[in-house]
């Protein structure tokens, strides 16, 4: 079962880089956390903060730069990468530097993060930054076609993962503005969504369901 699982933890280490990153936070915390979102929020302080020996206000505004890199990465498209001017409107050259050491990114002339999943993580947390701004979902899924995919499905599944505790705030986020990803935030990111949220779902749903106007 967790073999043939799209997002379970051992279908990540079938890529090289991420089983490195799995046995690194593994090593370190003697257990692997509960979803893909806290894995690799574990494995990028493990990076900066241990193997490069950044201090917490150096890892933070590093962070904080690979986030805004991450989300205009993927407003562009999955794949995308920057030339290094590009990046320069995000990231100093010294900050460059320290991401290509910790080999969060990758390239020369064009940067681009060292696993696609890495993107998709930095711009979730960009997204939680938008969220918590009051920016509507809608922006991100429009209501002329919300049921088509936008390309920020994965990112925001991995939003969900950010909130391991406690699922809510991203499921009010989501809930009207893309229903299905909701659903799926509930069953794919391997966070703890409370009964008393899923029976709000229920009853807010089952209208929309039935109204055929």
């Amino acid at each position: 079962k967790e073999r043939d699982h799209p997002r379970s933890m051992l279908s990540l280490s079938r890529n090289p880089f991420m089983l490195f990153m799995i046995t690194q936070v593994f090593t370190r915390e003697k257990k692997l956390p509960e979803n893909r979102g806290t894995l690799f929020e574990r494995f990028v302080d493990f990076l900066l903060e241990k193997r490069e020996s950044l201090d917490k206000e150096s890892a933070k505004a590093l962070k904080e730069g690979l986030a805004e890199l991450g989300y205009k990465m993927q407003r562009e498209g999955e794949g995308t990468s920057f030339s290094i001017e590009q990046v320069s409107n995000h990231l100093s050259e010294k900050q460059l530097y320290m991401a290509k050491s910790a080999n969060l990114l990758t390239g020369q002339e064009k940067i681009r993060f060292s696993h696609q999943l890495l993107q998709e993580y930095h711009a979730a947390k960009r997204l939680d930054h938008e969220m918590q701004n009051k920016i509507p979902a809608s922006h991100f899924f429009t209501p002329e076609n919300w049921w088509q995919a936008s390309g920020w499905e994965e990112t925001a599944i991995l939003l969900a993962g950010l909130y391991s505790k406690d699922t809510s705030p991203v499921m009010e986020w989501l809930r009207d503005a893309q229903p299905e990803l909701t659903a799926r935030c509930i069953l794919e990111s391997g966070a703890y969504t409370p009964n008393e949220t899923i029976q709000a779902l229920e009853s807010r749903w089952q209208k929309r369901l039935t109204d055929l106007a």
